[in-house]
């Protein structure tokens, strides 16, 4: 029936399999014909004419169309297998979604046809014209188009792997996003020979030996580049402390500012031997004898690193250098692990005394970190609020100081992806390969991670904001594209890796690419209002006023990374310089820019926080005991409570702001009045009064200002005439004594046990009679202020004509109010005038 010329009515031949059989030179001109989903095997169709005809999804392998001629033809979906085409005609032909392997299309006439999302590889177009066809968003591997005619032919979205096209064609239409070297599509395990596993092995082996020696090639050129820029950055006391602190790790050797060291401190850093600029440095501070410089014949650190801002535009002159130093917990015991504690701290303390330099050590035990445990939640460190986050960080931020390199770091990304846990067992496996630290492969963070890290930076931002800001914003992003674009450490360490010969300072600068990629994603969303507060708080971070502070570097790197990102960000030097100089900010434009952030906190955080109760239900990362800590953190700062002295969240609390605090009295319809806080400012062309806060005593005035930093013994807070009997000094000394009993207590941080446990009456300040005339002998009024374990702090105050006609009924009343049944060990009584005692 096939091999009748047909003509007239449409033929329906769907679903058959056509196995054998030679068609050649026939003509099929019915109206339509439908081979939909056939199958031709070891056909020849070689000469013969097919008009109207659909082949969707049908098979074609081992066929013969030379010199066949389609025209108006349906290829999309079909499959093509050892088919010769040579000199065939398709005309209007489509062949979208369709798979070509090991054809011949030598010679061929297919112009202006459809191959959109087409699968093309080992074919032949030799000669063929392929003119105005469609190739976009298809697959194409081993192809040639040389000889071919491709004018006018769409390559855009094509992923080619050894392909070839001519250096000397113009006229493609369009290449937009073309790419000319997709690995991704390689041959499949069937179409490989059968090879013997111990071979294989030892090949893999080869293969990446070479990705890791390239690997650690690139990170080390790129560390090189982050050393250069913190050194550029640094002060001189600053740079000869940083090379001092790998030294003092290494030996336990005595220094000036640091108590002798126990001998039995774990000491010795893999693979490090100060260098001679080290020993010169070391010479001027040691000067009881020569430096002693010895290879570790037992090295119990495995490295050392610094994570955060240092060594990228973001450090500044005064910035913290925070490190990680790696050990094997197991390795030394628990002992040991304390004598190198209190040796960090020892350290850190030497450093801030004689360097004027923060350094915070966080000891990470190498296992413990590949399994994304941090310990609890603490000042410094954010325990399992952010596990994750943390080790992504770290990736991102560090710079290696000595000792091993993380094994992450070798491994380009993709190699990372499929093969990090077998290249780790061939390391092992070969001792000499042994430099590496396995901290772990990240390549995704659980979503149900980013309400602990919410937490953590609410509570973090109270300290550092401009920093909490961008990394609020940064968990946003990470929440919305979950598995649509990989980390951030990822893809900076793509950037290094793949850089070519010549590393670009701004593109290889951790921070730089931090904000860039922020940027790009609120400003693709239409967040403006987050764009701009982002920029803002970047450049609050540098605190950069005028040009000198962009000079005042070594080498000049500041400059170029500063010109970048004005040139990305589109800021001026007027913009900047204006925010940069904050701290001389008049205290109404510090308090509207802290409430926008504050708002932007609070914001972000509930939203995570709706998110999470509606699609985890309770599953959070965090355990119960960090989420309780950093919960209670949030109520202390944020909660509104009856008698709680509020705390004002600014961004700076520089005296500067408040050097003309008056104290005023506001007759009400009470007898008792009520008093404000005002600071009048002198700098401003016109001197203006800026209200701070109202209260009902003066006691509970000085309270605030102890419980937000705003006091010191040499604040002038000057009385403005009232009638009231309060004079100024009268104020001076309640507000020192207030202080004197307060700032123990204050300069402590609630700790993470403490926070755990119900909050209960710890410090007691009642002052008795202070507005009272001279030499009254009952007590009419007192004030009592007081604070929690948990370091928040209350007011509460009682009037009465009447009164009570002794101090031990006041006292009786003050624990009936506050609900206590005994006074604290640390209560204090403050008479300014007589009272009955």
């Amino acid at each position: 029936m096939l091999r009748k010329n047909l003509r007239g009515e449409a033929f329906h031949c769907d679903g058959e399999s056509i196995r054998n059989i030679s068609l050649a030179s026939s003509r099929f001109m019915a109206s339509q014909l439908f081979f939909n989903s056939c199958i031709f095997e070891n056909c020849d169709l070689s000469g013969s004419v097919f008009i109207n005809a659909y082949y969707k999804k049908t098979i074609f392998y081992n066929v013969d169309m030379r010199q066949t001629q389609f025209d108006s033809a349906d290829f999309d979906g079909a499959i093509f297998i050892n088919v010769n085409a040579e000199g065939a005609s398709f005309k209007k032909c489509s062949f979208q979604n369709a798979s070509i392997f090991n054809c011949n299309f030598n010679h061929a006439q297919i112009p202006d046809a459809l191959f959109l999302e087409a699968v093309i590889s080992k074919t032949n177009f030799h000669q063929a014209d392929l003119s105005g066809s469609c190739f976009a968003f298809s697959k194409i591997s081993a192809i040639s188009f040389i000889g071919s005619n491709i004018n006018q032919a769409d390559f855009s979205w094509v992923s080619a792997r050894f392909c070839r096209f001519s250096s000397l064609l113009k006229s493609i239409i369009r290449t937009g996003n073309i790419d000319y070297n997709a690995r991704q599509f390689q041959l499949s395990w069937e179409d490989m020979p059968q090879i013997n596993e111990e071979i294989v092995s030892e090949i893999n082996l080869l293969i990446f030996s070479e990705f890791i020696h390239y690997g650690e090639m690139k990170f080390f050129k790129q560390n090189q580049f982050s050393l250069l820029t913190a050194f550029d950055i640094f002060g001189s006391k600053q740079a000869d402390l940083f090379q001092i602190i790998p030294f003092l790790l290494h030996e336990n050797t005595g220094f000036p500012g640091i108590e002798p060291v126990d001998t039995r401190t774990p000491c010795g850093i893999y693979d490090y031997l100060p260098s001679l600029e080290t020993k010169e440095v070391l010479k001027r501070y040691i000067k009881s004898g020569p430096v002693l410089a010895r290879w570790p014949l037992n090295p119990l650190i495995e490295g050392v690193f610094t994570i955060g801002s240092t060594g990228s535009i973001a450090q500044t002159s005064d910035s913290d250098i925070d490190y990680w130093v790696c050990i094997n917990e197991e390795q030394l015991g628990s002992g040991a692990v304390d004598l190198l504690g209190k040796k960090l701290e020892m350290i850190e303390q030497m450093a801030w005394k004689r360097f004027e330099t923060k350094v915070t050590f966080f000891l990470v035990d190498i296992l413990k970190a590949k399994n994304n445990e941090f310990g609890d939640s603490t000042a410094e460190s954010s325990g399992t609020a952010q596990s994750r986050l943390l080790k992504e960080e770290f990736y991102r931020t560090m710079i290696h100081v000595a000792g091993k390199i993380p094994l992450w770091a070798v491994l380009p990304t993709g190699i990372s992806i499929n093969y990090y846990n077998s290249i780790l067992v061939d390391v092992s496996n070969a001792p000499s390969l042994m430099r590496y630290i396995d901290l772990g492969d990240i390549q995704a963070i659980p979503t149900s991670e980013y309400y602990g890290a919410s937490i953590w930076q609410m509570f973090k931002w109270l300290k550092s904001p401009f920093k909490s800001v961008i990394k609020m914003a940064l968990l946003e992003k990470y929440i919305y594209e979950y598995g649509k674009e990989p980390l951030l450490c990822n893809r900076y360490k793509d950037e290094w890796m793949n850089s070519g010969t010549r590393l670009q300072l701004a593109r290889n600068d951790s921070y730089y690419i931090l904000m860039n990629h922020l940027i790009r994603y609120f400003g693709d969303s239409g967040d403006k209002e987050t764009v701009s507060l982002l920029l803002t708080c970047f450049f609050l971070k540098l605190g950069i006023s005028k040009d000198s502070e962009i000079n005042r570097t070594i080498f000049g790197l500041r400059r170029i990374l500063f010109e970048q990102c004005m040139l990305t960000w589109g800021w001026n030097k007027e913009m900047i310089f204006k925010i940069g100089g904050f701290k001389t900010w008049q205290y109404s434009d510090i308090a509207m820019l802290s409430s926008t952030i504050e708002k932007f906190m609070i914001q972000k955080h509930k939203a995570i926080t709706i998110s999470f109760e509606r699609n985890f239900r309770g599953r959070f990362m965090i355990s119960p005991e960090d989420r309780t800590v950093l919960g209670r953190k949030i109520f202390i700062e944020f909660s509104k409570q009856p008698g709680k002295v509020g705390k004002v969240l600014l961004i700076s609390k520089s005296d500067r702001h408040f050097q003309g605090l008056q104290l005023k009295y506001v007759k009400s319809s009470s007898k008792t009045g009520t008093w404000e806080l005002i600071n009048k400012n002198t700098r401003s062309h016109h001197i203006q009064e800026e209200f701070l806060v109202k209260a009902g005593t003066i006691e509970e005035i000085g309270a605030w200002l102890m419980n937000n930093n705003l006091y010191n013994e040499e604040s002038v807070i000057h009385l403005i005439p009232n009638p009231t009997y309060v004079t100024f000094d009268d104020v001076r000394k309640l507000f020192k004594a207030m202080h004197e009993f307060f700032s123990p207590g204050l300069s402590k941080e609630a700790g993470f046990d403490q926070l755990l446990l119900k909050s209960r009456v710890v410090s007691l300040f009642i002052s008795i009679n202070f507005y009272a005339p001279r030499q009254q002998h009952h007590v009419t009024e007192y004030t009592a202020v007081y604070m929690n374990s948990w370091g928040e702090m209350f007011c509460n105050s009682f009037y009465s004509e009447k009164g009570f006609a002794s101090l031990e009924e006041a006292k009786n009343d003050i624990l009936k109010k506050m609900g206590i049944k005994k006074f604290p060990l640390n209560t204090g009584y403050y008479f300014s005038k007589g009272a009955a005692r």
